[in-house]
């Protein structure tokens, strides 16, 4: 309803719409592992996700990071995001906060569809990853 006036939000919530409609299951495993270790035991903020025989959480990340969050998002809110980010041990990330946006029916989708994130974001975002080119070059050799 809140589209209806904006052709621009309309589309993209018709976008969105069609997109969820016509993703492939997950195996029952798959999703009972995901709500189970991912969200009820939060195992990959604690820490304590293993993968590979190697325990993974915030503390094992070396990577310069951004870390692209929206306000209106209930999926990963900011609430959720920072205490993970400041538990990393590299000092080189940082949180760009998004506005949710009219016609986005999933805000946690915001950053990839949002005509305002397009604009504002995005040139910002690939500002910061062209800055760190020289860390993953490094980081591939």
């Amino acid at each position: 309803m809140l589209s209806r006036a904006d052709d621009h939000a309309r589309e993209i919530h018709a976008r969105v719409e069609r997109w969820a409609l016509d993703e492939a299951p997950l195996s029952g495993e798959l999703v009972r592992q995901i709500i189970e270790w991912l969200y009820r035991e939060n195992r990959f903020c604690r820490g304590n996700l293993k993968i590979s025989n190697r325990l993974i959480g915030p503390v094992t990340l070396t990577t310069p990071t951004l870390a692209a969050v929206n306000v209106d998002d209930d999926v990963a809110p900011i609430v959720s995001v920072k205490p993970f980010v400041e538990s990393m041990p590299i000092k080189d990330v940082r949180i760009v906060e998004i506005a949710g946006e009219t016609g986005v029916c999933f805000q946690h989708l915001g950053i990839l569809i949002g005509h305002k994130t397009q604009v504002a974001v995005w040139p910002e975002i690939v500002s910061w990853m062209d800055s760190h080119a020289d860390s993953r070059a490094l980081a591939r050799s």
